[in-house]
This record gives C-alpha cells, structure tokens and sequence, in this order.
C-alpha cells in the first residue's frame, strides 16, 4: 500500500497532484494535509524552495539555503521546525549549518522519514494540550 492510499484510508482524500511530487515532498504534503485537518489551531508555514532564475532576488528577501521544510507556531508561541527526508535522503551542507544555527538558539530540527514519526511527534505535544 502505498503513503497516499494509507492516508486516504485513515485521513480523508489527498489532492491528486500529491501523486506527481517526489517522495521527500510527498510525505510533506501528507503530513500538511493532516495537520491542517487534525490541530487548526497549529499554524504551519512552509518556505519555498525557487527556481535558479529568482534565487537572487529570494536571497536578497531572506531565503537561506537549508531552511527547514516547515515551521509550527502552537498557541503558546512555541516554534517547531520539520525537514522532510526519504528513507535514505541526507541534509545538505547548507541544512547542517542552518540546523546547528538552530540548536544554538534552543531550536530542534525534526527530521521526518515516515508518516508515523510525524504522528508520534504530534501526539506528544499537541494531543493532551487544551488551547
């Protein structure tokens, strides 16, 4: 079975485009999907990757290179940080240095290879929480 027809059989349908991305963003649009749908008092926010041709001008407007896949805000201003990787997916270069900057400010950079480490990571800090 594959990651779409699991989360259509336990979560509701997926966009049939999610079917066309590579497997890395795959899994992130299935975990966006399922957060949007399960805590909407999560606010997720995603920083794009460009293409070559306007990297400078998203370089002068604060794109790094390394930036973490997705960002969660919770009620309580607390930030959470997300790189999606495939089983056998690697950080760059730029996602090391970007992380460590991270870890020195006291912010962990989650890496998410499976749909159930992101549920296992939602469960435990959002479902005994009242907002």
């Amino acid at each position: 079975m594959t990651l779409r027809e699991k989360h259509n059989a336990n979560f509701g349908k997926l966009n049939p485009a999610v079917d066309s991305l590579p497997e890395e963003a795959q899994l992130q649009a299935i975990c966006v999907q399922h957060i949007k749908n399960n805590y909407p008092e999560i606010s997720c926010f995603h920083c794009p990757n460009t293409s070559a041709s306007k990297q400078i001008f998203a370089k002068i407007m604060g794109l790094r290179a390394g930036f973490p896949d997705i960002m969660l805000i919770d009620m309580h201003a607390n930030f959470y940080f997300f790189e999606f990787k495939s089983e056998k997916g690697v950080l760059s270069e730029a996602q090391k240095v970007i992380h460590q900057e991270l870890a020195e400010k006291g912010l962990e950079v989650n890496i998410i290879r499976k749909f159930g480490e992101w549920q296992l990571f939602l469960y435990k800090h959002f479902a005994e929480k009242k907002y």
